[in-house]
């Protein structure tokens, strides 16, 4: 089965900064450094305080308040409990991959699609380029010793249903393509992986880059217009 082509379609800017974040985690094993980590809390207010009110209303999520393990998140395929902080990760989209590995040490990775070790489909290319390649199909998906993967929409019911039958934790991600959705899917994938204020730092970032090149076109079409009527 080819590679499910699915995407978060963020913007150029989005994406390199997502790129510079995975660069960042890549070369940090451990917690990120200060600068990578979300804003600090207020004095009134405790860091698990500000990441609960964070993810509030983020569709997937069943317990923003449970910060510990195991913790409950819900995708297309029912509610699905994660046990511990996963540590072997396979997502089934190289848009998905963009994510992860803009959250997670790359050995938390057990390895990617050949979509996301392609240059012309990805920034994220030289990053991953020593890491295993993995057809997505379920016995290879299986042969990889994900402990968690994270399908598509578009993922077959057989296809998650096989990786589930051998024991492997699926979450089958219900993205929503709006700006609002692909920032929920950072913090969503942020709580599936443990590394809540790492997403809230990223969803900030890719919130400020996506306004800053929206602004940016906004310009360039005032310019031309003014341009067409002079």
């Amino acid at each position: 089965m080819a590679e499910a082509a699915h995407s978060l379609a963020l913007s150029a800017l989005a994406l390199a900064a997502l790129a510079g974040r995975a660069a960042a985690t890549m070369t940090t094993r451990g917690d990120p450094p200060p600068a990578a980590t979300a804003a600090a809390a207020t004095p009134t207010e405790s860091p698990a305080k500000r990441v609960r009110e964070r993810l509030q209303g983020v569709p997937g999520i069943v317990d923003p308040a449970n910060l510990s393990w195991p913790r409950e998140v819900e995708g297309l395929n029912g509610k699905r409990t994660i046990k511990a902080k996963p540590s072997k990760i396979h997502t089934m989209s190289a848009g998905i991959d963009e994510i992860t590995l803009s959250l997670v040490p790359l050995e938390r990775v057990v390895a990617v699609g050949s979509a996301t070790k392609n240059p012309d489909t990805t920034s994220f290319a030289p990053l991953v380029q020593n890491l295993p390649t993995a057809v997505r199909e379920p016995e290879a998906v299986i042969a990889t010793g994900a402990e968690l993967v994270i399908a598509t929409p578009t993922q077959k019911a057989d296809v998650v249903a096989a990786m589930e039958s051998a024991g492997v934790t699926v979450v089958q991600l219900n993205l929503d393509p709006t700006p609002a959705g692909r920032l929920n899917a950072i913090l969503l994938l942020g709580y599936i992986y443990g590394e809540e204020e790492r997403a809230i730092a990223l969803a900030d970032e890719v919130r400020r880059a996506t306004k800053r090149s929206s602004a940016s076109r906004a310009k360039r079409a005032r310019r031309r217009s003014r341009s067409s009527r002079a």
